[in-house]
């Protein structure tokens, strides 16, 4: 394949095997990206999305060295021939997990951290154009520590689009997000795309975000690329979408229900209307099997998780004391399964901090297992509670999956260390992965691998 335009994207026959693993991670990937295009990248855990995302600046094969075959171009670009630094004037690039990219202490620091470093005596222009852009103007001063999980990945989206480049690469950009601030995120990446011209390339695997925003799908499947489609053909590759754990949009799997199989689904929720429209008056509501109460689940007396009257506070450096929990009293019982909703900021990861001990109240109490938590040291409790981290990295202490599985059980001196990361390697289905650095997996095998270093000890 050649460039049709010197700012687009062109990959050519990639390969690319990561040190110490016998598998090429891509082979003989191909995909040609147009200028301002709007495009989802998709594919199952470890098919290479990403590392074939992050060879569009370079850092595969630069950064993350390897065995690296056939060719990229960017914007005019090769990337086996331009440096890291060359490239990201050309390409931003957002990581899933955002946070690791923020360097800075304050919002306007952090924004202006690459126009400073590459010499442009306009940083400070730069850097209000960019906020503004974003809608983040105002918050030049904050600490970057002191805002939301929203506000900071629009704080790294700035800082990757400080140097203005032509193409924009965003990793999940909804994966960490509540709905409404991931909307609000991919209106802002919409407008960079329609307003600004920017091409957008977004790996996403949450269709209903692909339906509404993006106009090409690209599948990526074992290391290679599948195909490139129009978003609406795309999204009704259906069995195609599901080999690689992709599910289509809810739409869409209701529509594949009602409709003949050769007809086209609809993939939006305003096309569903406007199809399911056309068929209401048609059909009977099916009301045969409708749940129509809840029955109370059989509960032990007591609870084995217990909030009373908890409030709990965080102190800033500029408003003083910032309130999360206020008066929460909950109970949790045995065996039930608990699913915690709610906004950014909400104070869902507090709650869940208070039961394993890494946070106190300020008033009232937690208590687990009859213990309160705040007359006891957090190490009393990791027998009893485990707290798998939102970003699996953090978990991650040793150059083997294997090792950071065991490392708390031999910390703590069990005496069958082997015979329980050997299941829980089984269970969780990591034998292939037991020896590879947890920080250079796929973030589904890192979230894999992280839950498997808090199973050890269930």
């Amino acid at each position: 394949m050649t460039a049709t335009n010197d700012a687009g994207i062109v990959v050519d026959d990639l390969s690319f095997r990561y040190p110490g693993t016998d598998d090429a991670v891509l082979s003989g990937a191909d995909l040609e990206i147009e200028p301002g295009e709007f495009v989802a990248v998709v594919g199952g855990n470890g098919s290479g999305k990403t590392t074939l995302c992050k060879s569009f600046n370079g850092i595969v094969p630069h950064f993350y060295e390897g065995d690296f075959g056939g060719a990229v171009t960017v914007a005019g670009l090769d990337v086996a021939g331009s440096s890291v630094s060359e490239l990201s004037r050309r390409v931003g690039y957002v990581f899933q997990e955002f946070d690791n990219q923020l360097v800075s202490p304050t919002v306007f620091e952090e924004v202006a951290f690459a126009p400073l470093n590459y010499g442009h005596e306009d940083y400070r222009e730069r850097v209000h154009r960019t906020l503004d852009a974003l809608e983040l103007d105002g918050l030049e001063d904050r600490f970057v520590w002191e805002l939301s999980g929203g506000q900071k990945h629009l704080v790294a989206l700035a800082a990757s689009l400080s140097l203005d480049p032509e193409i924009l690469v965003v990793d999940e950009p909804a994966a960490q997000l509540d709905p409404v601030t991931a909307r609000e995120t991919y209106d802002h990446l919409a407008r960079l795309n329609g307003d600004l011209e920017k091409t957008v390339v977004a790996i996403e695997h949450q269709t209903e975000f692909i339906a509404e925003y993006c106009e090409q799908v690209v599948l990526v499947e074992d290391g290679a690329v599948s195909w490139k489609l129009p978003v609406d053909e795309a999204l009704n590759r259906l069995d195609d979408l599901r080999a690689q754990d992709v599910h289509p949009p809810q739409v869409t799997r209701i529509a594949e229900r009602v409709f003949d199989g050769d007809e086209r689904l609809p993939v939006t929720l305003a096309d569903g209307v406007a199809r399911f429209e056309d068929r209401a008056s048609e059909r009977e509501v099916r009301t045969d099997g409708a749940v129509t109460g809840t029955e109370a689940a059989d509960r032990q007396p007591e609870p084995v998780i217990s909030f009373d009257g908890v409030s709990h506070t965080y102190q800033t450096l500029r408003s003083g004391t910032r309130e999360v929990l206020d008066e929460l009293s909950l109970e949790l019982y045995p065996d039930e399964r608990v699913a915690l909703v709610g906004s950014n900021g909400a104070g869902k990861s507090t709650l869940l901090q208070l039961i394993t001990g890494l946070e106190t109240p300020d008033t009232g109490t937690v208590t687990v297992d009859g213990v309160d938590t705040g007359s006891v040291l957090p190490e009393r409790l990791a027998d009893d509670v485990v707290y798998v981290h939102q970003n699996p990295e953090e978990m991650f202490i040793d150059d083997a999956v294997r090792a950071d599985v065991a490392h708390y059980l031999e910390d703590r001196e069990y005496a069958d260390v082997e015979a329980r990361v050997d299941d829980v390697i089984d269970f969780l289905d990591l034998g292939a992965l037991e020896d590879r650095d947890g920080r250079l997996l796929s973030v589904g095998q890192q979230r894999r691998a992280s839950l498997a270093i808090g199973l050890a000890t269930a």
